[in-house]
């Protein structure tokens, strides 16, 4: 008798609680604005967080309170652009792309050891895997795992960009241990950038690779002006309007490479 009324006393407590917590909720629910709904309908749902925001519907509430510009979404694109603004009354402008490239373009590694560890990046960081080039990709795909839109894949060593697919989410940069991807914006429907991470000299780095930048500064003296800086032997392209002719370079080991909407993945020249 004692055990029936102890459990119908807990039964009863239980019931007055959800009672009051439902109260509560319909007390306190704050509805979201109907505007905030149809901007979080035409955002594609990636929760990619390119725009900056953790998720689709965070950011659409950062639009809806002008905290934060419309052309945020790299996967929207003008189109999603100018949904927003006909939802919202804002100003549509052009959207940015902004795409990834991997610096490192060795198709055959050098090896120092044998690795049987696991084939993940990850925990071929952790030893080094074998290779002879520390700074080199290790080829186990992680950053293709990481990309929601099938952008990267492995096929010839290293990963290999389909231009089109990528939005430049950032996924595969966080995805990758050697921090050997960059997401750059594209100017003219290309982008320009040196395959290589190594910062050893000249000297060691043709030793661990045939393709690697030893920061000889040829591209720093023959393209045009800004167009590239090296610092601790190691080239990198920046962000210029002129446009980079990649072929008068003449880059000793072939490490500059473009990337353009023609291609499916990169091309060194």
């Amino acid at each position: 008798m004692e055990i029936l009324q102890s459990i119908l006393v807990l039964v009863g407590m239980g019931l007055i609680s959800g009672i009051l917590l439902a109260v509560a909720y319909g007390k306190l629910k704050v509805d979201e604005d109907p505007v905030i709904e149809k901007i979080t309908e035409v955002l594609p749902g990636l929760n990619c967080g390119a725009c900056g925001y953790a998720s689709c519907g965070e950011y659409a509430s950062a639009i809806f309170q002008k905290l934060t510009d419309i052309g945020l979404c790299r996967a929207g694109g003008d189109a999603l652009n100018e949904k927003i603004s006909e939802i919202t009354g804002l100003a549509s402008e052009a959207a940015e792309v902004f795409k990834a490239v991997i610096h490192c373009g060795v198709k055959e590694r050098k090896i120092l050891a044998e690795y049987d560890g696991p084939r993940d990046c990850l925990s071929a960081s952790l030893t080094g895997a074998g290779l002879a080039c520390r700074y080199g990709c290790f080829g186990y795909g992680d950053c293709v795992n990481a990309c929601p839109f099938g952008a990267l894949k492995v096929t010839s060593g290293v990963p290999e960009l389909d231009f089109n697919l990528c939005i430049g989410c950032g996924l595969c940069v966080d995805a990758c241990p050697r921090d050997l991807i960059e997401i750059k914006k594209v100017l003219k429907d290309k982008i320009v950038y040196v395959a290589c991470s190594n910062i050893q000299s000249a000297k060691l780095t043709r030793t661990v690779c045939s393709v690697g930048c030893i920061g000889c500064k040829i591209c720093e003296k023959r393209a045009v002006e800004g167009a590239f800086k090296v610092e601790n032997f190691l080239a990198r392209a920046e962000a210029v309007e002129e446009e980079i002719d990649i072929p008068a370079i003449k880059c000793p080991t072939a490490c500059i490479h473009e990337m353009s909407n023609l291609d499916a993945g990169d091309s060194a020249l």
